[in-house]
């Protein structure tokens, strides 16, 4: 289940705020019954991220999706080598729950170029917005054809590429 919000001048410093909130049946990863991630803006027009807060996930044990394990041989200053585990952030949907503050690059002189830190959660909060509104977007589009407003199945196939041809054989008409 997914339900989704768009809120204006929601805090003091926050402009606009994005939400979903996904909800779950018991699973095999965690516990958590919903998770919500919300993507807070500086200006009005949703386009400036400031924040970006999310459900704390309570994994079960060994199923956290967003961390692996990868093993990596170390030279020993005896000669010797040996192999460590170490546990290190893996690409996933989850890694967006994770609350963040997205630094201001207003406040950094024009030549500085952001640190590695500063790099990686611009980029993850870009990745959040765009988490946000892809599901906001399928959800709308559901709703809407759901309720018969939308677009015909056919004009959404259209609009997607496909050609009359493979459109026909696919809803079964050809």
């Amino acid at each position: 289940k997914l339900s989704v919000s768009k809120t204006m001048n929601p805090e003091a410093d926050v402009k606009c705020a994005k939400s979903i909130t996904l909800s779950f049946g018991d699973n095999d990863f965690f516990s958590n019954k919903e998770l919500t991630l919300t993507v807070s803006f500086k200006d009005s027009d949703c386009e400036e991220i400031s924040k970006v807060a999310g459900t704390v996930v309570d994994w079960k044990d060994g199923k956290d999706l967003s961390k692996k394990k990868v093993e990596e041989v170390e030279a020993q200053e005896t000669g010797e080598t040996r192999t460590v585990t170490k546990t290190v952030a893996a690409e996933s949907l989850f890694t967006c729950f994770q609350s963040f503050t997205v630094p201001d690059m207003e406040d950094q002189d024009s030549d500085d170029e952001p640190d590695e830190e500063e790099k990686r959660l611009l980029d993850q909060s870009q990745e959040c917005m765009t988490l946000v509104e892809d599901l906001t977007s399928t959800y709308e589009e559901a709703v809407t054809y759901y309720l018969g407003y939308g677009m015909s199945m056919e004009e959404m196939m259209a609009n997607a590429g496909y050609d009359p041809e493979q459109m026909a054989q696919m809803m079964g008409e050809g």
